[in-house]
């Protein structure tokens, strides 16, 4: 028996293919859904449950995710080769950073205190 078909026994008896199927769809996410790449980003692949969660920049593009879910299921079938793909998860539209405005330094040591409130009138029986 030769080392390839060894390696492939392994694979095939430890459920590896599953996971190497899955790091494939994160690594190759670009080239499964290049019409998404730019809007929607491939988070995690659980093997256990074959789940894809799939993080969108926006709630438009999560709408749209999922309403597309069953053809985005079969091109990453036909992608694969094996329905390792069996739910998609749309997480969370991913928070945009941006950068803070500065603050200007204030020097709050010679500073007046604030006043205090004003007192309320007191109410007129009536």
């Amino acid at each position: 028996m030769g080392l390839t078909a060894v390696l492939e026994g392994l694979v095939a008896a430890r459920a590896w293919q599953v996971l190497a199927a899955g790091a494939g769809i994160l690594a190759d996410w670009e080239r499964i859904a290049p019409n998404l790449a730019g809007h929607v980003q491939a988070a995690a692949f659980d093997p256990a449950t074959g789940r894809l969660d799939l993080r969108p920049d926006s709630a438009s593009w999560a709408t749209h995710l999922r309403l597309q879910t069953p053809a985005l299921l079969q091109r990453i079938t036909d992608h694969t080769g094996a329905a390792t793909v069996r739910s998609i998860r749309v997480l969370s539209p991913a928070a945009r950073t941006t950068p803070a405005a500065p603050v200007a330094a204030t020097d709050t040591s010679t500073a007046p205190a604030p006043a205090p409130p004003a007192a309320r009138p007191e109410p007129t029986p009536g």
